[in-house]
């Protein structure tokens, strides 16, 4: 399960960096790092007072899966369409309300993607989890701390390297890690349930959630194209108040 969780996780990571990135909020970066380094020590009590079966009662359940992967879903399709409406890097034009537009979209693009989401969360503290139960000489603040580290170590290297992606391929990697973050969240709470045995077979739960996925997809690729680099702005040879 923790081999899985963190395979699920990658994406989510690779989805906060790029945002952080995207958004040119170069502060945001330390301040998620150090979010994430909080969030790894704040679980380890929460790992260390459950076993894994009741931590997969309470939290790996259908229902709380389903919970936390529309709240990911959430924040992922809010990130999307702010940097798809993002339009042009900040400064790219003189246009004084094109610029304090986009920077409105950026500032939004970098709170949200600095914020951990539901699937890093729960990652870090399956992993906290398994290290406590698999050594009974693991101390659970060290454990904590070392999780919470080594994510924020890894968000930090994602951030540095994809600053130097040119600034037009950094939209569409950003919707193609937020579209594989918005899959996961999909197919997550069904991780434990078997695989059917004919390939024809209908999974309902799998299409209420693909109801979910689907037009939350929709909705980011459409008003970030809808409004990209041009929003609402005054028509040309208007004056504003």
């Amino acid at each position: 399960m923790q081999t899985l969780s963190i395979l699920l996780a990658i994406p989510a990571l690779l989805f906060s960096a790029i945002g952080l990135v995207r958004s040119r909020q170069w502060y945001m970066i330390p301040v998620a790092a150090g979010l994430l380094a909080l969030a790894g020590f704040l679980l380890n009590p929460l790992a260390d007072s459950y076993s894994i079966i009741d931590l997969k009662e309470r939290l790996t359940n259908f229902e709380t899966l389903t919970l936390m992967c529309i709240i990911q879903m959430m924040c992922v399709v809010i990130a999307m369409v702010a940097s798809q409406q993002m339009g042009d890097p900040i400064g790219a034009h003189n246009d004084a309300w094109k610029t304090k537009s986009r920077e409105r979209r950026s500032i939004l693009l970098g709170i949200v993607s600095s914020l951990p989401g539901p699937l890093l969360l729960v990652t870090m503290l399956l992993i906290e989890q398994g290290i406590l139960s698999g050594t009974t000489e693991s101390r659970p603040e060290p454990v904590g701390r070392m999780v919470g580290i080594a994510f924020a170590s890894g968000l930090l290297g994602l951030s540095a390297i994809l600053m130097v992606i040119p600034n037009r391929l950094q939209s569409p990697v950003h919707l193609l890690a937020g579209s594989a973050v918005l899959l996961i969240s999909m197919f997550v709470p069904l991780v434990q349930d078997p695989l059917p045995e004919t390939i024809v077979g209908i999974d309902w739960t799998s299409l209420r959630l693909l109801a979910i996925a689907m037009p939350a997809v929709a909705v980011a690729i459409v008003a970030g194209h809808r409004f990209s680099g041009t929003g609402f702005q005054p028509v040309d040879g208007e004056t504003t108040a």
